[in-house]
């Protein structure tokens, strides 16, 4: 688990580098790049793995079914937002 999560940071830190690089490009309609609409939602998944590697690690076990609820959320809001945002900025 927390191999992952270490990865999914890198990844968060590597696109925020690029993004922050790339901040005023603009997509062929005139939209900012996917990234800016995706963050909160990287953000949010990002922080239920990392709370449920907590709560794991600390043996929480009641905690556990709502962290796994939390990242089902979080993870399908991030691909509900990707699908979306990617409609629109074609």
């Amino acid at each position: 688990m927390k191999s992952s999560e270490e990865r999914l940071q890198k990844a968060l830190d590597d696109a925020q580098e690029f993004a922050s690089r790339h901040a005023n490009e603009k997509t062929k309609l005139g939209n900012s790049p996917r990234w800016f609409q995706l963050k909160p939602f990287f953000d949010s998944f990002l922080a239920s793995v990392k709370t449920l590697r907590r709560d794991l690690a600390d043996n929480k076990a009641k905690a556990l079914a709502e962290d796994r609820r939390a990242l089902g959320q979080a993870f399908n809001q991030l691909v509900e937002t990707y699908n979306l945002v990617s409609q629109f900025n074609r």
